[in-house]
């Protein structure tokens, strides 16, 4: 558990999702300034990486909310009080 715990709190893994959102967010909104569209008008298939972008920054929030939590759990439980 505590070797999890590790590996998750390492700089990578907890900006992974973000790192990955960022990346696709950015070669959407450029697809859309090339192909010339407007956000009132854009086609089905864009839609859908804007909403799996929207994901992705939900996960690497909740990701990094979590990793707070078991933080501060673990420094509560586990850390002697002076």
């Amino acid at each position: 558990m505590l070797s999890e715990l590790q590996a998750l709190s390492s700089t990578a893994a907890r900006d992974e999702f973000f790192e990955e959102a960022k990346l696709r967010d950015l070669l959407v909104q450029r697809r859309i300034t090339r192909e010339g569209l407007t956000w009132q008008a854009l086609p089905y298939a864009i839609q859908r990486e804007l909403d799996s972008v929207r994901e992705l920054y939900a996960a690497a929030a909740a990701v990094r909310l979590m990793l707070h939590y078991v933080q501060n759990l673990y420094y509560t439980v586990f850390e002697p009080t002076l």
